[in-house]
């Protein structure tokens, strides 16, 4: 039972040593005014405090903690914007909160304040935005304030004061920041006899993901062989001209059909790959790009890729053995068939001359009497065993092309 109770004893110590609270004197506070700050702390804990509007950073302070407790006061000022602050004590390990209401004094709206720039209200990340803004007192310039702007992480800027009431700034959107709504919130605050003025105004603009710029050195040429060697060399750049830098970058590849072929980043901070295509055609080479915040872009370039003879013979050489075999058997055919065919041609005609030499000398032995005896049969005799070869090699060939049909 001892051992219980001391376990329940030391629960509750912890519980009450290692317990945050916070609590301000009264829920709202007009701007220009303390708001003081009280509750219990850990001891032995680094213990910070912060006020924030959305996402914009208020203030944020170390604290001390004496005893389990602590107390703390912020001094509000018309460079803070209106609206329900959330108030966070927080340590490593724990944290607690309050909302506290900053209304404005008729001297803290007491300047106007007109955005002269931007014009548009949404933004790529990485663009640079300019912004500038009119400060009048009844229509009259505002000289010499104290001007600030809340940038996209929540930071306070200061504007750079151009005279005759205008404020600016060249502000580049960061490339990692929050895609979205952002509320540009500007303030003003100068002191004029013994005695502060100021005046706010905010615009709701969006951001969105950046499209890289994107700069193609090589290819020069959009023709090759499939054999060649495809040079890709690329610029990439944010909307403020920034280069893609090899640090920021996730992803970066070259895209053909259904083939990704990834790029390395030279010393001169551009793509680069020597590419070999794998196929012929007119091809869409896409560039993709994702940097580690996120963006992509792609970038697409067609190219004309030809298939040279050692490619042919690559890729169809199975076919053209083939048909490079079929068509000479058929061409051995056709000549050995056409060939039997005039060889037949010549026989015949040579039939036909040796018929007609013994008409001839049979003409000249019968008709005439100019041919003596013994020339007459010596030479009927030579035509008529010529004409006895001749009938048989007709007979032949005439047989061998009946067997090559």
């Amino acid at each position: 039972m001892k051992k219980l109770f001391f376990i329940f004893f030391l629960l509750f110590i912890s519980g009450t040593v290692f317990s945050l609270t916070l609590k301000a004197e009264q829920n709202g506070y007009e701007k220009g005014s303390d708001i003081p700050l009280s509750g219990s702390c850990d001891a032995g804990e680094v213990h910070k405090i912060k006020a924030e509007l959305g996402n914009l950073q208020i203030f944020e302070e170390q604290i001390n903690c004496f005893e389990g407790k602590f107390s703390y006061t912020h001094s509000t000022s018309y460079l803070d914007p209106s609206g329900n602050w959330t108030i966070t004590l927080f340590t490593q390990n724990s944290e607690t909160q309050i909302i506290v209401q900053i209304e404005p004094v008729p001297e803290s709206a007491f300047y106007r304040i007109t955005f002269l720039s931007p014009a548009v209200f949404t933004f790529q990340r990485g663009e640079p935005v300019f912004i500038s803004v009119e400060i009048t007192d009844s229509g009259n310039p505002v000289l010499e304030a104290e001007v600030v702007m809340f940038d996209v992480f929540g930071r306070r800027i200061q504007l750079k004061d151009e005279g005759n009431g205008i404020y600016d700034i060249n502000y580049g959107i960061p490339f990692n920041s929050q895609i979205g709504k952002w509320d540009l919130f500007v303030t003003a605050q100068k002191n004029q006899e013994s005695k502060n003025y100021g005046g706010e105004r905010k615009i709701e603009t969006n951001i969105v993901q950046t499209q890289f710029d994107f700069e193609f050195i090589e290819p020069e040429n959009r023709t090759f062989e499939q054999s060649d060697s495809v040079p890709f060399r690329v610029k990439v750049r944010y909307p403020s001209g920034q280069k893609l830098s090899k640090v920021l970058v996730e992803t970066a590849e070259l895209r053909v059909n259904n083939s990704t072929f990834p790029m390395e980043m030279n010393s001169e901070g551009e793509l680069v790959l020597n590419y070999y295509a794998q196929e012929s055609g007119n091809l869409i080479h896409t560039i993709f790009v994702e940097d580690i915040a996120g963006n992509q872009a792609e970038a697409n370039l067609e190219l004309t890729i030809t298939c040279s003879v050692t490619c042919l013979l690559k890729s169809y050489g199975l076919i053209v053995l083939a048909f490079i075999l079929v068509f000479g058997v058929v061409a051995k055919l056709f000549y050995s068939k056409t060939k039997k065919s005039f060889d037949l041609l010549a026989l015949q005609k040579e039939r036909e001359k040796t018929m007609e030499l013994i008409k001839n000398i049979q003409t000249e032995y019968f008709g005439k009497a100019v041919m003596p005896a013994s020339s007459y049969k010596s030479n009927l005799a030579e035509y008529k065993a010529r004409l006895i070869d001749l009938d048989e090699k007709i007979k032949q060939m005439k047989k061998k092309i009946e067997e090559t049909k």
